[in-house]
């Protein structure tokens, strides 16, 4: 959604019709004004997320995954609150049972298991170094505008567009990060002159830069918790 008064709609308008039908409703409002984790694009993505499972993911996505997963688990009465949810889910990334449950999971669709122990993904024929046109912390990333995925090939334009899996963009700074003029702010992984220099002009359309840092936002709005713990028994 482009404004928090949408997303607060939209979530309560779900949680509503969720309720409606008889079903245990959680909502939450994640902050999106900045790309999640570092990797963009299918095999970049698919290889954050199964690191993210060994336990060294983003900072970023772990906590959003540790959040949502907490309330799927209270939703299932496999747990009756968030700290306790939440522990379950780190010890299972700890002992190897998230990661376990994946393969098995992709295994039913024909995934090479050794895919998950070594990392392996496709991999792009280049990685082109995005160097940062000024100096200063990053104070904006324009998600719409970072995502160049779909001008390398990531992504459909239409539904006839083939899916290119192994191109996408690998960020190196984000939003409070300094970064001095030349310095790399992302990796993009393409397989097309061309479309990485379309790619590359779009990304750094996204990007804005002040000389002061910027305040941390959190992950997942307090304002929203309360206004869903108070009407929606959400959380």
């Amino acid at each position: 959604m482009k404004s928090e008064e949408d997303a607060f709609a939209l979530a309560e308008e779900m949680v509503t019709i969720g309720k409606n039908a008889g079903r245990q409703m959680h909502a939450l409002i994640t902050d999106m004004d900045q790309p999640l984790g570092y990797a963009i694009g299918n095999a970049l993505g698919s290889k954050e997320a199964i690191a993210t499972l060994n336990g060294s993911g983003p900072e970023d996505f772990t906590e959003l995954v540790l959040a949502l997963g907490s309330r799927m688990l209270i939703a299932g009465k496999k747990a009756e609150d968030v700290a306790s949810a939440e522990k379950m889910l780190r010890q299972s990334i700890q002992n190897g049972d998230a990661l376990r449950k994946l393969e098995a999971l992709s295994e039913r669709q024909a995934a090479q298991e050794k895919k998950f122990s070594s990392g392996e993904t496709a991999c792009s024929s280049m990685q082109i170094a995005v160097p940062s046109p000024q100096s200063g912390y990053i104070s904006h990333i324009q998600c719409d505008e970072s995502e160049s995925a779909p001008a390398l090939g990531g992504g459909r334009e239409t539904k006839d567009s083939v899916i290119d899996l192994s191109v996408g963009l690998e960020l190196k700074k984000k939003v409070g990060d300094y970064v001095e003029k030349g310095e790399t702010l992302a990796v993009l992984h393409a397989n097309d002159q061309e479309k990485a220099g379309q790619a590359e002009e779009r990304f750094l359309r996204a990007y804005r830069f002040s000389e002061t840092q910027p305040p941390k936002r959190p992950m997942i709005s307090e304002k929203f918790k309360r206004i869903s713990n108070n009407t929606y028994e959400t959380y």
